[in-house]
This record gives C-alpha cells, structure tokens and sequence, in this order.
C-alpha cells in the first residue's frame, strides 16, 4: 500500500526513533525551532522514523535544495523507541518557505508529489512554527495524508513525553502554514469513521464490547453487533480498555505517549486524565478498581515496568515489578502479561514468577506456573477465574516445544491440554461452557469438550484474533495490514462469519476500477 521509493534524497528532519528530540540549537542566529506530529491509521507501518521537506529558494538558487541536517535524539534516555503510531519531530530550520516531501518508515516510504495538498508553511527568524498534527489514513490500497483541524496538540504532548522540549515552545508558536486547512473537516470525519485496529477487546456483563483502536479512539459494540467509535481530543493509538463500575466513569483506557483516558458515564466521548508521576513511556496495559487500586503496564524501550497507585487521576505511582525485556527475550513477548480476576488481578513474568493480587487482603500471593516450563508465551483468562497458558520448552537442541495447560484455581492446580490440533498456533481459550477453542494451520478453529482428549474441527478463522462473548458468539478481528480492517463475528462456532465491521470503501473501489 505505501510505495518503497526514495525519489527524494533531501531531508532536514531525520531521526532514529518515534521520538525525536532534536538538538534544535541554531546552526546559526536566525534558525528558529519546529515542531510537527504525525499519527498513522494503519497496521501496516509502526510510526515514523523521517520527514522530508524542501525549502523553496528564491528564482536563481537552483531547484529548492539545500544542506542536509541530522537532529540526534536527546537526552540519553529518549533513545528508546516511544509509542507505536505517532511520531514526533523537533528540529531547527532556518527561515523560509517549505513543503513536504517525503515520510518514512522501516522498509516504507511515501512520497509526495508536486500536487501537494499539505500546502505550505513558513519559518520565521527567531519564533517557533508548530505545524500541529498530521494523520495518515488508507483508502483501500491508497493512503491519505492531511491536517487536522483541532488545536495542535503538541504542546500537549511535549509536556508528557519530552518535558525538556517543551520550552523551546513556551512563547506563541506560529501555525507556519501558508494557507487555509479546507480539506480538515471532511479528511478527520473520514478518518475517525475508520479507525484500523480492535486491541485488548473486552466484554462487560451486560454484552457491549469495548476495544482499543488508532486515532485515540475506542470501538464500542452494542449487544446486537452494532459498532461505533467513541473519540476524545488526541490521536494518540489506544492500546487496552477496561470497563469500570464507578459512578462518574464507566470506561477507562491507556496507549502511548502516555495516554490515559476515561469515558464520562452517560458521555459519548473521552477526557483525559492526569497521569500523575508516571514517567514518559507507553502504557500497554490497564487493570484495577477504585477499592484495590489501578494497576498500569508502562514500556519504554526494553524496559517493562509494573505500576500501582491508589488512584487513577494525578495518581502518585510506584513500582511493583520491572522487566528488561531485551535481555534473553526468545519470544519477542511484551515481557509481562496481566489480567483481571474475580478476586483482584494477576500477572506473570515470562520466566516467572506469576503472582496474585487479593483486593480483600491487599497483598500479592505467588502461585505455581505450570510444571517443566521454560517460557511463558500466553495468557487468557475468560472472566470466570480460568485461566490457560502457553508455555515454551526448549528441548537438548536448544528448540521450542509448546505446551498448553489450564487452571479453574487461579493456579494451585494445572491440568495439561494432553493433545491438541495438529499445527495450532493460537491460544487455547476456555469457553463459558467449558469448552476449548483454538486456531490451527489451515485457518480453521478446533474445539474440544473434554480437555483436549480429542479435538472437532470448525470453521475458518484467517489467521486472525478472536474473542468469544458470552452469548456464544465469536468476535474475529484482523490487523490492518494490508490497507483494510475488519471485525467478523459467528454465531455457529466459525462455520460462517457476518461482516460487522470494515474500512473498505466500496466508492473509492469503484472509481479505481473506473479509472
């Protein structure tokens, strides 16, 4: 969907990471500070690495080129890779009239063309240019790329990831752009209406889905399969949701840079809240109450780090357990995996240990992993207080075996899953009825009714991820890769699906196929 060209070779925004925070010190007197985000709706790329952009000389200098400028992160500590999909650039430009050229990812590259319909913007001697927030979204196998129309928020967003930068922007930013956004309005709505990505989808009691998606938005499915997305005023991805019982939020949800928001009871939107001294990073995770605390999953880099506060706004957080997730990672996994229970919550360490959280109490209880294990893979817990989990074991050869148990104790006894379908590479998930499902190579779900003594073969599931409801129905979700998303469900254990949710755009098809 994104082209591979590097027609343009001119950059003066290059970094190494989703966070840049250029050096911004002036190559001489008159540069002046710029400041400019962008988030991606796609599944296809994990942020941005560069922009390019070419200052238009003056007739009689030469075809709008000049010296190439590197920006290195700083401090130290911003060197790991921050959030997923949006990225922020801050660099020093010296005055004149520039437009964008090129955006870059890992191995991708968009290229625009002399038809630019960004426009232009200005840098001024002396005064910061915050040209906002850019979003790029796909239409079918085309990709979009505009301005939003809402205040920028990078100011906002300077203050929680890159507090030191900020300051650079203390005094009134210009827009820097030359010309009107006319295409805002219609570019946002379209956007938002197709949001790519369903993550950490979870039921309530009473059968409405939430599910974390792109562009600070939540999809939220009523009991009779009816999506809509409930936004807030950033476009930072969500990455968890969690439903709450309190009496002014029924919603919470966490995604990167930073992003902690709730929904209003009765509101249709999202509102931020204050994450406290947390510090910068992404939070990956959500669990809690009001009665036993919150408990939030923060990644920066390598670095895994579990923290708890009594409070969700301004909390005052601290540290229960911390994993560098780069050292001896042989399954790439997010290091720790925690979950709700029906006592409090539970987490567990790849290699151990895997602990439990009483509300009653208010302490943690360590209990047993499965037995022979080597490597936690995966955790599903289906709400019921079951629990099942992929476990690796390397053989002599220094080779992976999985194995799949299942505890109905919250871990004071687990039974192996003694067989299961030939190639199943998705998680054993345990039914409300007790049933077993998981996905095999083949793209077909498996299912057994007696612990995995011998498995039924059921419908098509295309590699994707499920969820199964309470109702019986299974959700399927896809990852947007390849320029659509969509969300299938089944009513009869994956025999047939109902499209309930998608990105195509059935016009934009045709008037491809048109031309």
């Amino acid at each position: 969907m994104i082209s591979t060209n590097f027609g343009l070779s001119l950059a003066v925004f290059t970094v190494a990471a989703s966070v840049c925070c250029g050096s911004a010190h002036a190559e001489s007197a008159n540069h002046s500070p710029v400041v400019v985000s962008i988030s991606a709706n796609t599944g296809e790329i994990a942020g941005f690495n560069s922009i390019r952009v070419f200052r238009n000389l003056a007739p009689g200098h030469g075809e709008g080129m000049f010296a190439k400028q590197t920006f290195d992160l700083e401090p130290p500590s911003a060197r790991w890779k921050l959030g997923r999909d949006t990225t922020i650039f801050i660099g020093a430009l010296p005055p004149g009239e520039y437009s964008f050229r090129g955006f870059y990812a890992a191995g991708k590259s968009l290229t625009i063309g002399e038809k630019n319909l960004l426009g232009k913007f200005i840098v001024t001697a002396g005064k910061p240019v915050d040209l906002g927030r850019l979003v790029l979204t796909p239409v079918n196998s085309n990709v979009l790329i505009g301005r939003i129309s809402l205040p920028s928020p990078n100011m906002a967003l300077m203050r929680r990831v890159v507090p030191e930068k900020a300051a650079l922007f203390a005094g009134e930013a210009a827009s820097g752009w030359t010309g009107p956004n006319e295409a805002a309005q219609g570019f946002e709505k379209y956007s938002l209406s197709n949001t790519v990505g369903a993550d950490c989808a979870t039921e309530r009691a009473d059968g409405t889905v939430f599910a974390a998606s792109r562009l600070g938005t939540v999809l939220m499915r009523s009991s009779a399969g009816r999506w809509r997305g409930i936004h807030g005023v950033g476009m930072e991805s969500l990455f968890c949701v969690l439903p709450v019982g309190m009496p002014d939020t029924e919603l919470v949800a966490v995604g990167e840079m930073l992003t902690l928001l709730r929904k209003p009871r009765g509101a249709d939107q999202l509102v931020a809240i204050n994450p406290g001294n947390l510090p910068p990073g992404d939070l990956m995770k959500i669990n809690g109450s009001p009665s036993m605390g919150w408990f939030v999953v923060h990644k920066l880099g390598n670095n895994v780090t579990l923290y708890r506060s009594s409070k969700l706004e301004a909390g005052d957080w601290t540290v229960v357990l911390n994993e560098d997730i780069g050292k001896d990672n042989v399954l790439n996994s997010d290091g720790i995996f925690t979950w709700q229970t029906d006592v409090g919550m539970g987490y567990a360490k790849q290699k151990g240990p895997f602990m439990v959280f009483e509300n009653a109490s208010g302490q943690w209880s360590e209990r047993a992993l499965p037995p022979e294990h080597s490597y936690l893979k995966h955790v599903a817990a289906n709400g019921n207080g079951v629990i099942s989990m992929r476990c690796a074991r390397v053989n002599s050869l220094h080779l992976l075996r999985d194995s799949n148990f299942i505890s109905k104790d919250m871990g004071a006894h687990w039974t192996p899953i003694a067989q299961q379908p030939g190639n199943a590479w998705m998680q054993i998930q345990v039914l409300h009825d007790g049933t077993l499902i998981t996905g095999s190579a083949g793209t077909h779900f498996s299912t057994s009714r007696d612990n995995g003594a011998t498995w039924v073969p059921g419908g098509k599931h295309e590699n994707r991820r499920f969820l199964p409801l309470r109702s019986g129905t299974l959700l399927n979700f896809d990852d947007g890769k390849y320029g659509y998303f969509s969300i299938d469900s089944s009513t009869d254990g994956g025999k047939e699906w109902f499209g309930e949710y998608s990105t195509f755009n059935r016009q934009a098809y045709e008037a491809q196929q048109k031309k």
